[in-house]
């Protein structure tokens, strides 16, 4: 069994392969280096470290496959977030400019009129440099290759379901019609944010650590849940949080319409009838704001969604139990589920 102190290690190896990435990146294309430290710097490394704990939790041995995969996962969720602040026109990210805002501060600082051109430009072409990283890193896996073959398979597989959760999800947030409902909004988060969050680094290190289908399908349905209670708490602190700790503001998620848990629980009841036509408005004021939420609590909204956030972290640990998985794996699943109904950023 690895050791905390071997885990930790390992973590700062994964830091170190980033930075070698990004001093890799930032030689090859100069003009995009600050886009590239901006999105690789300051994340939270869930997804590396729950690999590197399910996989020492298997009883894999040290192994620097496991992580190759781990800096694999933080590049492609670093990719994965700059094309979301493209979809969604965001320039911030954590308190500070994004990709996207480092374009249009170099338009302003070129007189550049074009500044939405190249802050979409700055934001696609940085997340095709890390995503081209993070698949690299997967191509120097010296596992053996039926191991490289079903972690390929597994990757193929999320990574379209991933595009696919996008889609729809920008697809429902054009035009007006009735907010999404509780099943869909379910799937949707199950799709665009627990497939490559959760699902992926945790079915990975099973499949590095070569434990079979009976593992791995558990392991999915875990993921599922996991990455529907983190989601749905991301969409409560998205209106509710402070924004000091959650890096973003709590007027964001409700200008742009966001389709989450917390609306779908809200519609229909008067309280949000009376300000639902501002959901998703442009001009949404800082009072707008301030009503809706107030609409969000009385509708018991909030209530239910950080209920289901929970019972969904609760139900994670549960399957874990019933499937059997050695008993340090179930460990790290429930230190997970108590971590994400309780972070406030």
């Amino acid at each position: 069994m690895t050791s905390p102190a071997e885990l930790t290690d390992h973590l700062r190896e994964v830091e170190r392969e980033l930075a070698d990435v990004i001093a890799e990146l930032t030689a090859n294309a100069p003009g995009l280096a600050e886009s590239v430290r901006t999105a690789v710097t300051g994340g939270k490394f869930i997804r590396p470290r729950l690999l590197l704990d399910v996989y020492a939790a298997f009883d894999g041995p040290a192994s620097a496959d496991a992580v190759r995969l781990a800096t694999a996962m933080e590049l492609w969720h670093a990719a994965l977030t700059v094309h979301d602040d493209v979809l969604d026109g965001d320039d911030r990210r954590r308190g500070e400019l994004n990709p996207i805002g480092i374009g249009h501060r170099t338009a302003a600082e070129l007189g550049d009129a074009r500044a939405d051109l190249l802050g979409t430009a700055f934001g696609v072409l940085t997340g095709d440099l890390l995503l081209s990283a993070a698949m690299l890193r997967v191509g120097e896996l010296e596992a053996p290759r039926p191991v490289r073959a079903r972690l390929a398979t597994l990757l193929r597989a999320e990574m379209a379901r991933t595009a696919d959760g996008e889609l729809r999800d920008v697809r429902g947030g054009v035009g007006g019609g009735h907010g999404p409902s509780v099943v869909e909004v379910i799937r949707l988060t199950r799709d665009k944010t627990a497939g490559y969050s959760f699902v992926a680094p945790l079915v990975a290190a099973a499949i590095l650590a070569e434990r079979g289908e009976t593992d791995t399908t558990a392991l999915v349905r875990i993921g599922d849940l996991l990455g529907e209670a983190y989601q749905v708490r991301d969409d409560v602190l998205g209106v509710f949080g402070d924004p000091e700790r959650t890096g973003k503001t709590t007027i964001g998620d409700l200008r742009e319409g966001k389709r989450t848990l917390l609306i779908a629980f809200a519609e229909g009841h008067p309280a949000w009838r009376r300000v639902r036509d501002r959901h998703g408005s442009a001009q949404l004021t800082v009072q707008d704001a301030a009503r809706m939420r107030e609409a969000l609590e009385r509708s018991g909204a909030r209530m239910r969604a950080e209920a289901h956030a929970a019972r969904s972290a609760r139900a994670a640990v549960q399957h874990a139990r019933e499937a059997r998985l050695p008993t340090a794996v179930v460990r790290v699943i429930a230190r997970l589920a108590d971590s994400v109904c309780e972070r406030e950023r």
